[in-house]
């Protein structure tokens, strides 16, 4: 087998310039002072498993490993630093998968659909556990989430998804009139939308920081400002990066859109880049709104 070698426009391991950053890491890196447990990779290592990519997917990952198997050997290498790709730049919604639950379902199957959304549901409450567990402030607020459809065209877009959700036998979604949706949030451009009591919103920024803690507390070895160069397979794999490399029995891909970059995934992928706008905390217009009860809302996106 030939060497994976990733293309020159990979993420560089020098840490972009603070406006560069989202506003929830931003934000994030003020209530965190620099630690030193996680430096640049500048050696030869050995372990069981690493995992490329320090959002979501891989300190979860890693800190599942810790759980499931104690004393495993796990280095997780981050090209820029933990939570700078779309884990820390993303709207903070906490949710569950109902109003996926088409998509699931057309993937997977009811049965497998019911499951993994009924998981996902959990997650939202384990979630939060795991932040007061160890003393993560992620500023959570619970709150039903909106599913609006802001033009006339967007009316009923979820009709499939609720017949499909009645089909399963669960009902954890509702609609909700264009009057009912524009009192909740206070816009007057919403002709109706579908509500999911079960959500939350979080910094997500501070999630994914606190979790890089509880994964270093838990032993696994982290190493920011690392970015992977290439894959050298072998009996042991071996992650090529620019100034040390890492010789590893299992490697775990954590790396989101930038899995494109991988020629054999890229040729698989679309990817779909989306923007996030943050503004300084208005309350008062909020309150004006009549939009003070904690509801998350998203476009029906249909034209």
């Amino acid at each position: 087998m030939t060497d994976l070698v990733l293309p020159r426009t990979w993420p560089h391991h020098d840490a972009p310039a603070a406006g560069h950053r989202s506003g929830w890491l931003h934000e994030a890196l003020a209530h965190e002072p620099d630690d030193g447990r996680s430096p640049a990779l500048q050696d030869e290592l050995r372990c069981d498993v690493c995992i490329v990519g320090g959002g979501f997917t891989g300190l979860w990952t890693a800190l599942e490993i810790a759980r499931r198997a104690p004393g495993t050997d796990v280095v997780l290498i981050e090209a820029d630093l933990c939570g700078s790709g779309a884990s820390g730049a993303n709207a903070g919604f906490l949710m569950p998968m109902w109003a996926r639950f088409s998509s699931l379902v057309a993937i997977s199957g009811p049965e497998e659909a019911r499951w993994i959304a009924e998981a996902s549901a959990r997650a939202v409450d384990e979630i939060i556990d795991f932040a007061d567990e160890y003393a993560i402030d992620i500023g959570h607020r619970r709150g039903p989430w909106l599913l609006a459809a802001s033009s006339p065209a967007q009316r009923g877009s979820w009709r499939q998804t609720l017949e499909d959700l009645r089909r399963a036998g669960v009902e954890p979604l509702h609609q909700v009139s264009a009057a009912e949706a524009r009192a909740a949030v206070g816009v007057e451009s919403h002709y109706g939308g579908l509500i999911d009591p079960g959500c939350a919103t979080l910094q997500p920024a501070e999630l994914a920081r606190g979790l890089r803690r509880a994964a270093l507390d838990a032993g696994v070895r982290i190493h920011e400002r690392t970015p992977l160069l290439a894959l050298r397979p072998g009996p042991r794999t071996r992650a090529v990066t620019p100034y040390g490399s890492v010789l590893a029995d299992k490697v775990v891909l954590a790396i989101n859109a930038w899995a494109s970059a991988l020629e054999d995934l890229g040729r698989t992928m679309v990817t779909i880049a989306s923007d996030t706008l943050l503004t300084e905390p208005i309350p008062a217009k909020l309150d004006a709104l009549g939009w003070d009860d904690g509801t998350s809302v998203c476009d029906a996106r249909r034209r």
